[in-house]
């Protein structure tokens, strides 16, 4: 099963360092001035909001490496994407993660496949577990983008 509908085509790769600062509930701030792209993309992120934008006519493969600070081993992390406020799953293309208590997150990897034909798609990624956790800088976000 693919979720990509394009077979051929030109593959664009971007990547997004994070904006170091606590979590909560909240989106992951991705830092534009980290942008670096293997050719030209519109894809863009909002510092402010954390939302990032995938312009239409192209399929997407986000990948996320979560990198938080947890102010106590016990503390969950759970790294998911959202559309408009509602929790993407794995029927709509997304793989979020949840990490337990104690566990690293050095080999972790959250994905999210997406088929954008008509409309730009907007998307955040949350830690929404609700206890604060600092966003470490290293945290990396790469985008495939694959246009006919």
């Amino acid at each position: 099963m693919s979720y990509l509908p394009i077979t051929e085509g030109q593959m664009i790769i971007t990547e997004f360092y994070a904006v170091a600062g606590s979590v909560s509930n909240s989106a992951i701030k991705w830092n534009p001035a980290t942008k670096k792209s293997t050719g030209s993309s519109e894809v863009s992120v909002n510092v402010s909001s954390g939302v990032i934008t995938l312009p239409a006519g192209a399929s997407y493969w986000l990948l996320v490496h979560p990198d938080f600070t947890r102010s106590s081993a016990s503390h969950t992390i759970r790294c998911r994407f959202y559309r408009a406020g509602a929790l993407l799953t794995a029927r709509e293309g997304a793989s979020n993660i949840t990490v337990a208590s104690s566990v690293t997150t050095a080999n972790l990897l959250g994905q999210l496949v997406a088929d954008v034909p008509n409309v730009p798609l907007e998307v955040e990624i949350r830690e929404d577990t609700g206890v604060a956790k600092t966003a470490n800088s290293t945290m990396s976000l790469i985008i495939l983008e694959v246009r006919k």
